[in-house]
């Protein structure tokens, strides 16, 4: 019990990920955390706590000024998210949830949903990697909340049907700026719908497709979108089954929002990216990055490239060149290294 004791002391920020605490601890946490005046972010996060100590927890956050509480990798369930729900219609100080890989189905899911209604603090949620497949419910609340910032939902069952309602509802809404949708089980059908929201949504900034089994087909219908979005700025596209590079290269010659390009480019069309595409877009993210890649076992093209204008400096030693590079041309190499064997 040493471990609950610890956050007796003065803190704004507790972490016990990890810690093998159950039901019985949380309660015992549950009590010290009603004294914890200051206490702004608790990472509870895989650790073995259930619904019944989530109650505790959940009563607990009416005495404190909790911003962030994390219980990712826990089995809180439906019955859990319900206490949570219950919680939040009330409480006026948390803005981040992170409930990911928790158990939670569709009920568990909508009652989360229903209580932003009402709830104006909330700005993040987490519900990845649950048992989703009915996010409907999400869509009505953009109606009337202003407040949610960031969700996630990756790595669920959301299919087609409620892909569909959902994309629709995002059209016109005008607070969410990062949405995480990977890993579902929406196809062509759903991504029309996706394609169909960027074309008027602008107020979208981030948006997670990974392993999203886009093929070219879909990555096509994306691009499009892409030509005439003015507000996305970061797109993730890794761990799809999409072949074709050019209607990518094509979009990213119109857009000039994202900062941080999704670039999958073969070994004939690498040089031809960063020398044309990248240079076009006077407006791309010029962060840097420095890294070290085996010079040795590096394909001759890509050789060409790092020793190109486009490279901020170079040093070679060892067979090993340690390189200072755009955080663009750091992007490129990185999604093409990954299609070879990275050393």
């Amino acid at each position: 019990m040493s471990k609950i004791k610890f956050y007796n002391k003065p803190s704004s920020s507790i972490d016990l990920s990890m810690n093998d605490i159950g039901d019985k601890e949380a309660i015992t946490l549950a009590d010290a955390l009603k004294s914890c005046c200051d206490l702004l972010y608790l990472n509870l996060s895989m650790n073995k706590i259930w619904d019944i100590g989530v109650e505790s927890l959940a009563k607990a956050l009416n005495h404190c000024i909790l911003r962030e509480l994390n219980l990712l990798a826990n089995n809180i369930g439906d019955n859990g998210a319900f206490i949570l729900a219950s919680a939040l219609a009330t409480n006026n100080t948390l803005e981040t949830l992170h409930l990911n890989s928790n158990s939670i189905g569709n009920a568990g899911a909508s009652a989360l949903a229903e209580v932003l209604n009402t709830n104006t603090t909330l700005t993040h949620l987490a519900l990845d990697g649950n048992d989703i497949d009915n996010i409907d419910s999400f869509g009505l609340v953009f109606a009337t909340n202003t407040t949610l910032k960031i969700l996630g939902v990756g790595n669920n069952e959301i299919g087609d049907i409620s892909a569909i309602s959902f994309f629709e509802s995002l059209k016109t809404n005008q607070s969410l700026i990062e949405l995480r949708i990977n890993n579902n089980r929406f196809g062509e059908i759903g991504l029309i719908q996706l394609t169909l929201m960027l074309g008027t949504n602008n107020t979208l900034k981030t948006l997670d497709l990974r392993n999203s089994k886009i093929n070219n087909t879909g990555i096509e219908l994306i691009a499009n979108a892409l030509k005439t979005n003015t507000g996305l700025e970061k797109i993730n596209l890794e761990w799809n089954i999409f072949d074709e590079y050019l209607p990518l290269k094509s979009a990213f010659e119109y857009n000039t929002t994202i900062l941080e390009k999704p670039c999958y480019i073969d070994d004939e069309g690498i040089n031809t990216y960063i020398t044309q595409a990248c240079k076009k877009n006077e407006k791309m993210y010029m962060g840097t990055y420095f890294t070290r890649l085996n010079y040795y076992n590096m394909p001759d093209l890509l050789k060409k490239a790092l020793t190109t204008t486009l490279l901020f400096g170079m040093i070679k030693h060892d067979n090993m060149v340690q390189c200072i590079l755009p955080m663009r041309v750091w992007i490129i190499i990185f999604q093409f290294w990954t299609r070879k064997d990275w050393s």
